[in-house]
C-alpha cells in the first residue's frame, strides 16, 4: 500500500489545518453564546477535532478510489480483463484488424 502514506501525510496535513480553522472559528461565535471561555473551548475543540477527522478520512478515502479504481495498476489486474482494450480476445483482435479499421485508422491520420 505505497498510497496510504502519501494520502496519510496529506490528510494529516490538511486534516491539522482544517482542525486548527474550524477551531478558531467556532471558539470565536461559542465566546459570545456561553457564560464561561471553557465551555466554549471544550464546544470548539470537539468540532475541531470533528473537521481534523472528517478531513483525514475523506483524504484516505479518495486516497483508495483514486489507486485502485481510476489509475491502472498492472499488478492488481481482476482475472478477464487487461490493459490492451481487450484485444487479448480473439474476436476483437480480427475486428482490430480488419482492413475497414485500418482504412478509418488511416483515413483519420492523414486529416490530421
Amino acid at each position: 500500500m505505497p498510497w496510504f502514506s502519501f494520502f496519510l501525510s496529506l490528510g494529516l496535513i490538511f486534516g491539522a489545518l482544517a482542525g486548527a480553522t474550524a477551531f478558531i472559528i467556532m471558539y470565536r461565535e461559542y465566546v459570545h453564546h456561553f457564560k464561561t471561555a471553557r465551555q466554549a473551548r471544550s464546544h470548539a475543540l470537539k468540532g475541531g477535532l470533528v473537521a481534523f477527522l472528517f478531513f483525514v478520512g475523506m483524504t484516505l478515502a479518495s486516497g483508495y478510489v483514486i489507486s485502485h479504481f481510476i489509475v491502472p495498476n498492472p499488478e492488481r489486474r481482476h482475472p478477464g480483463t487487461s490493459f490492451d482494450g481487450g484485444l487479448q480476445n480473439p474476436r476483437n483482435r480480427r475486428i482490430a484488424n480488419s482492413s475497414a479499421v485500418q482504412r478509418l485508422q488511416h483515413a483519420a491520420f492523414r486529416r490530421s
